[in-house]
């Protein structure tokens, strides 16, 4: 699995603990060989952030897939109170004239 999005981070952040990051590739990896060791299901995995800093720059998703932070942070502020039934209406395209890089969402 080769992601190419380019990005910049210098820890990864593991249910609350701070971590060096070693890459995406290995971060990647590492949270997948975690969470299958503890036997955990997706309801029961620690968040995994990879970050700049301070700032959230990618997440670490259940089946280890790395997500860039622009691309999901839109629909996780959105998601819990939207209702069911309209939800393609967080699909991207249904924001996309917002994703600008002055808004940071591209």
């Amino acid at each position: 699995m080769t992601q190419t999005f380019p990005i910049s981070a210098t820890a990864v952040l593991v249910g609350g603990q701070r971590l060096p990051f070693y890459g995406i590739e290995e971060t990647s990896k590492v949270y997948r060989e975690t969470i299958d060791r503890l036997g955990l299901g997706g309801s029961q995995t620690p968040r995994c952030e990879i970050l700049d800093g301070d700032a959230v720059v990618a997440h670490v998703s259940y089946n280890g897939k790395v997500w860039a932070g622009a691309r999901w942070r839109n629909v996780l502020t959105r998601i819990a109170d939207h209702p069911i039934n309209r939800i393609d209406e967080l699909l991207p395209w249904a924001f996309a004239e917002v994703a600008t890089p002055q808004t940071g969402l591209v």
